[in-house]
């Protein structure tokens, strides 16, 4: 790998504390293995693998990573004959590396006794997690309908709602949202300045407009650079092979869009989101390994997907108009 400054930075340098920032499909991940790679190649600092710990967010993430480190400790053992190497790459299994939520549980499980926890304790998955909620929801919903404080606002909340059928449906909907707010770190907070917004949609809709036009457009731009990003890792390690295909797709795509956007062109911008169906990459030379593939085409794969869903924004739905019109 040609490494830039940053990146070489990052892998070598010996300060205990490193911060990694970059955007999508950058090569933070290489970058991050790769250290983790030098630190297990040296004796005084990482005497045995089990004595590190990787964390991250996804289970898909823990497995890629643990892959990836397993890949550069393989190369670096061949080329370097390193019988150091060589026991790190046999003790992988032994690492800790895995989910925030994976290494809790580990510890936990190891000292329930200090926790006063029951030992056969366990996490409720989350298939389990959602019927139960769904199992609540509708607990809730009946005894809000025989409550005749709340029967009337009951009425109009569901009134021409689909309230069942369907991932899609309303009451699904107030699932996500329970689910989203468990995220929240304050969620008085939120509520409070969903309510201001609200009341800003409702006096000043104007407004309201422009600043969700503002914030698509701000979302374009960084689309358009991600795929220069793109491009420019394509021209400098894959010989400019998907070149023409940026050139000639992806980036006229955001264009159009950013045009038909500060036109206000909505009717426009939203036929085109709902005509793109993404673009097929064209096939990768036999000579480039899978992991350049991956890091080259990282960021406009990330673009494509945030566009697609932009449709999502109310400003791009014709019954918010019809609403925005009529407040």
């Amino acid at each position: 790998m040609n490494w830039t400054k940053g990146q070489k930075k990052a892998i070598e340098s010996p300060d205990g504390d490193i911060t990694v920032a970059a955007s999508a499909g950058t090569g933070k991940t290489t970058v991050l293995s790769q250290r983790a790679v030098r630190i297990l190649g040296l004796p005084d600092l990482c005497p045995e693998i089990s004595d590190i710990l990787v964390l991250t967010f996804t289970d898909a993430a823990a497995g890629e990573m643990k892959q990836r480190i397993a890949q550069k400790l393989r190369q670096a053992a061949g080329q370097t004959k390193n019988a150091h190497l060589r026991k790190q790459l046999l003790m992988l299994d032994s690492a800790d590396i895995s989910t925030v939520h994976s290494f809790c549980k580990r510890v936990i499980s190891q000292h329930f006794h200090r926790l006063g926890l029951d030992p056969s304790f366990r996490v409720m998955d989350a298939d389990e997690s959602k019927l139960i909620k769904a199992e609540i929801l509708e607990d809730i919903i009946e005894e809000a309908w025989q409550d005749s404080s709340l029967s009337q606002g009951m009425q109009q909340l569901l009134q021409g709602r689909v309230v069942s059928g369907g991932e899609r449906d309303f009451l699904n909907c107030v699932i996500r949202v329970s689910n989203f707010l468990d995220m929240v770190v304050s969620r008085q907070n939120w509520f409070d300045r969903a309510v201001i917004l609200n009341d800003a949609l409702i006096t000043a809709s104007s407004d309201a407009v422009k600043s969700q036009k503002q914030i698509i457009l701000d979302k374009l731009r960084t689309f358009k650079k991600q795929f220069e990003w793109t491009l420019k890792l394509d021209e400098e390690i894959a010989a400019g092979h998907w070149k023409h295909q940026i050139e000639e797709q992806c980036l006229p795509t955001v264009l159009l869009a950013i045009d038909f956007l500060e036109k206000d062109d909505f009717k426009s911008f939203s036929e085109l989101l709902n005509s793109f169906n993404g673009f097929k990459w064209n096939n990768k030379p036999k000579e480039l390994e899978d992991e350049i593939k991956k890091l080259v085409q990282a960021a406009a794969r990330k673009a494509i997907d945030d566009f697609k869903n932009l449709s999502s924004f109310a400003i791009l739905n014709p019954d918010y108009t019809r609403l925005v019109a009529g407040a």
